[in-house]
């Protein structure tokens, strides 16, 4: 395995993977995006690191942002981990935690003094990947789903159900 910086070429690769990866929903995970690196280019100082088999085939990919943040009233240069990916067909064979040392030397050689993410409460993969590499869970968050309002039908009723610590919003057309 070899793990490299994104390129451009890797998009429909990346964006296959990521709507193979459930994130430990029922359904999957996709980002509104026309590129793979667009929510990392949200950030000034990004990089995205794929990694390949010995095929060139892609298996996987971390996204990370070194930025200051402050901590206790101070600021402080933090990594921040997103978009951890693999293919469902490489899982179990440590690359997630080679995609996480690789990203956290990448952030301890540019300064950053720790790093940081956010995972849904129901993706236990990576809460158990994390928990592992001895991240602490810090606080939970609500995550809500949102329809953008041009795909919504003339007539809309929502419903509501809560189920695993995440509340899903349901649109049915009349």
């Amino acid at each position: 395995m070899i793990i490299r910086p994104y390129q451009s070429a890797d998009d429909s690769a990346l964006m296959a993977i990521e709507y193979r990866s459930p994130r430990g929903a029922s359904a999957p995970f996709v980002h509104y995006r026309r590129h793979f690196a667009d929510r990392a280019a949200l950030f000034a100082d990004w990089q995205i690191f794929v990694i390949e088999d010995t095929d060139g085939v892609l298996a996987g990919c971390i996204g990370i942002v070194l930025k200051q943040v402050q901590v206790s009233g101070m600021m402080v240069p933090l990594g921040y981990l997103f978009d951890l990916r693999v293919d469902p067909s490489y899982r179990r064979q440590g690359l997630g935690v080679a995609l996480v040392h690789y990203a956290e030397s990448y952030l301890i050689e540019r300064g950053a003094v720790g790093a940081y993410g956010q995972i849904v409460t129901v993706n236990l993969p990576s809460l158990k990947l994390f928990d592992g590499l001895g991240y602490q869970r810090i606080r939970q968050l609500l995550y809500l789903e949102y329809l953008p309002a041009a795909a919504w039908p003339s007539t809309i009723s929502v419903t509501c159900d809560e189920d695993d610590d995440q509340i899903r919003f349901t649109v049915i057309a009349d």
